[in-house]
């Protein structure tokens, strides 16, 4: 008579198994080459530095990469007598994760400005940039809550063969590197580059549908929103720029989008999709990136609509 394997015994060998191939998977990413500290996502230990010493009160600006290459923080801080930490670097890290890293930071006074790319709106979650990120952070881990170890898990293989290859190696690319923020956090290393790339990477449609998703994305803005009112801090809401023929294929869907934030979203909402749509050669090499010519126009549209509601500063 052949006996029958316990399934409690199957279930804990795999169990083990899997906790030995993330505890193999974790060694051999942490212990590949040294890392690169000129990467790009090593700013993300200068931006903290950033939010954690800049006294208040400050304009802090919340979002991904489209901050990091779309803002003029000198010309905010000129015309609003206010300092600037621009926190923008990747959208890959998640929505939660940039908020819950600027929390411990914000204080009574302070102006905090979202601007999310529209993946994250409709309620995409982080991918493999966020494990990536903590190599070169690691105080960030705390930052991370215990249900996005999930994607955080999930994503371990990614990163793994991007470590193989050679993402973190010693080559310096000439515009995604740390040397290229300036003292406000804006990335300047692109902006002598006029012309745009023949074919701006990335581009997204706003689904008829996105409705499960934004109200995801609307929870965890009124939970903060709820958060910066109770610090005595303010919040204000701004969307991103795209490129005209990007906004013209989401017209419709960005409208309704649009008008479904306003109607459930606690944070105000300064502008409308329409008014940061720009030529195609505003921008640098993303639908999301702006060159030069695009954060000069940027920041004036920025000033306008924060003329709304925040007055100039008297210093005297």
């Amino acid at each position: 008579m052949i006996k029958k394997k316990n399934p409690y015994f199957i279930f804990t060998i795999k169990i083990i198994i899997f906790n030995i191939l993330i505890l193999i998977s974790c060694t051999l990413i942490l212990f590949q080459p040294k890392l690169d500290e000129n990467n790009y996502l090593a700013a993300i230990i200068d931006k903290h530095k950033l939010i954690e010493t800049v006294e208040s009160p400050r304009l802090i600006f919340l979002g991904g990469s489209n901050l990091a290459f779309g803002l003029k923080s000198e010309e905010l801080v000129k015309e609003f007598n206010y300092q600037v930490v621009n926190m923008g670097l990747h959208a890959g890290v998640g929505t939660n994760y940039m908020l819950n890293e600027a929390k411990p930071y914000i204080r009574s006074g302070d102006i905090v400005i979202l601007v999310f790319e529209y993946d994250k709106i409709i309620g995409a979650e982080a991918d493999n940039t966020i494990l990536e990120l903590l190599l070169f952070y690691p105080k960030g881990l705390r930052f991370i809550k215990k249900k996005q170890f999930a994607i955080f898990i999930k994503n371990l293989p990614k990163s793994l063969q991007r470590r193989f290859i050679g993402i973190f190696n010693s080559n310096i690319n000439p515009i995604y590197n740390r040397d290229g923020f300036n003292r406000y956090g804006d990335l300047i290393s692109h902006e002598k580059y006029i012309k745009p790339f023949q074919k701006l990477s990335g581009g997204f449609i706003i689904p008829d549908y996105f409705y499960n998703g934004t109200d995801k994305f609307i929870s965890i803005m009124n939970d903060f929103n709820d958060y910066v009112i109770r610090k005595g801090a303010k919040i204000y809401f701004l969307y991103p720029c795209i490129p005209n023929d990007v906004y013209d294929e989401n017209i419709k869907n960005l409208s309704k989008l649009n008008k479904y934030l306003r109607r459930i979203q606690k944070i105000k909402i300064l502008c409308s999709p329409s008014d940061y749509a720009f030529p195609y050669d505003y921008f640098f090499d993303t639908i999301y990136h702006l060159n030069g010519k695009g954060r000069d126009m940027r920041v004036k549209k920025i000033i306008n609509d924060l003329k709304k509601v925040i007055n100039k500063r008297d210093l005297n």
